[in-house]
């Protein structure tokens, strides 16, 4: 043995470890891929047993599958908490579905005298101007965030004026003071908001084109404007009527029975890179044997051996290192 590998192995570094039948060397002062510091983004505070905000979530499943009522039901449980405070709708089905109805959609529209309604409602049932509602939204959203910046600052300089620090304030401060006639300053909320999508396949919105709307919103559907927004959709199948960028970065999914074994295939090939296939189909199995049972898979959860569950309300608990084994056809002896 050189006097080199002597000296590692005296240091505790560069000692081989056994794994299988390889062995695993220390890099003396190698670079250790440790989490990258830096201030955490803010985002909506949800309790433990809920998916992490903001997020992309689609339900698939065939018609009467439950999958709009199983959405509502979650949208209702963030809402409720004050985990999401502005909800959006696209859907043609809206004045037809009872259970949206539910839901608490923004809507600060009057009625006047002739009955015409004015002023924003977020509320969207024409599948022909689909774009131009996301557009609405977006800019909505936006406008709400810039409230919610301007009453900050005005707050923080009605405190420094309040203190008698009025040395501290500047010309333009003392114009925002002036001009709010010193009022104390009102509770605007940070900006949370979702957007539920239904039965919108094979509209503009759904065109698999480069310049696409909800494509370009998916990608940085976390970053909008500084708050994020999440999005929930419903369809019928996996592939059809929904862009490939919209699919691929969905981030929470409610799958419900299906006898198509060709579309199970295709899901486990874009979403369980982490499970091998037959317990793949042995989870979705044990997860719809109830009525409107589904399977929940949760790309975005800490734990990855807790990425799959039943409903809302039960999780399974898989190994992803004894899958991945099988995956890769690693002999049982050989595993750690």
């Amino acid at each position: 043995m050189g006097k080199r590998r002597r000296n590692q192995e005296e240091e505790g570094e560069g000692r081989p470890d056994k794994c299988g039948k390889f062995a695993v060397e220390k890099i003396k002062k190698g670079l250790v891929n440790d989490a990258v510091k830096c201030k955490p983004k803010r985002v909506p505070k949800v309790p433990p047993y809920l998916p992490a905000l903001p997020l992309l979530c689609g339900a698939f499943g065939v018609c009467k599958s439950g999958k709009s009522n199983a959405l509502v039901n979650l949208i209702a449980k963030y809402c409720d908490l004050g985990c999401i405070n502005l909800l959006y709708c696209i859907s043609p089905t809206y004045d037809s579905n009872a259970s949206l109805q539910t839901l608490p959609f923004i809507d600060e529209s009057e009625e006047d005298d002739n009955g015409n309604r004015t002023g924003f409602r977020g509320i969207f049932t024409d599948p022909h101007h689909s774009v131009e509602a996301l557009d609405k939204i977006i800019e909505h959203i936006k406008e709400k965030n810039q409230e919610y910046k301007l009453e900050k600052e005005y707050k923080r300089i009605y405190r420094i004026w309040e203190r008698g620090d009025k040395h501290k304030l500047n010309y333009e401060e003392f114009n925002l003071l002036a001009k709010e006639n010193y009022r104390k300053p009102i509770k605007v909320p940070w900006p949370q908001p979702g957007i539920f999508i239904d039965d919108m396949t094979h509209t503009e919105l759904m065109a698999n084109t480069i310049n696409n709307k909800l494509s370009h919103l998916s990608l940085h559907h976390r970053h909008l404007d500084g708050v994020g927004v999440s999005i929930f959709q419903a369809f019928q199948t996996f592939k059809a009527g929904m862009p490939k960028v919209v699919r691929t970065n969905i981030s929470l999914i409610l799958l419900f029975a299906t006898m198509n074994m060709k579309e199970i295939e295709e899901i486990y090939a874009e979403v369980s890179n982490g499970i091998s296939f037959e317990t793949f189909k042995r989870l979705l199995f044990e997860a719809v044997k109830e009525p409107h049972g589904f399977l929940l898979i949760n790309k975005m959860v800490d734990d990855p051996a807790r990425q799959f569950g039943i409903n809302f309300d039960k999780v399974f608990v898989v190994d992803p290192n004894a899958e991945r084994a099988k995956l890769l056809g690693v002999p049982q002896e050989n595993q750690k």
